[in-house]
């Protein structure tokens, strides 16, 4: 089986949309291919994966399935326990 990369892009925001979240790693779930979202909290991936994770310091890890999306925005809640580790 052959499998395509897609051209993926979205925008990590924390929860509720209100703010964009600078630096925040989004990767291919099963792979170590992945990126960062710029000043903008945009992101672009090609992606071969089923499935993206996004992660930032402080917030919870949120993973989302492409299916035929070219656009995959997150919505990362904030996480006390990762502060308090």
């Amino acid at each position: 089986m052959v499998l395509f990369s897609q051209k993926i892009t979205g925008v990590v925001y924390t929860e509720g949309g209100k703010e964009v979240l600078i630096g925040a790693s989004v990767i291919e779930v099963g792979s170590t291919n992945g990126t960062i979202t710029d000043i903008d909290g945009e992101y672009s991936s090609k992606a071969d994966k089923k499935i993206l994770q996004a992660s930032y310091l402080g917030y919870e890890t949120k993973q989302e399935r492409i299916g035929g999306r070219r656009v995959v925005n997150f919505f990362l809640k904030e996480s006390s326990q990762a502060l308090d580790k």
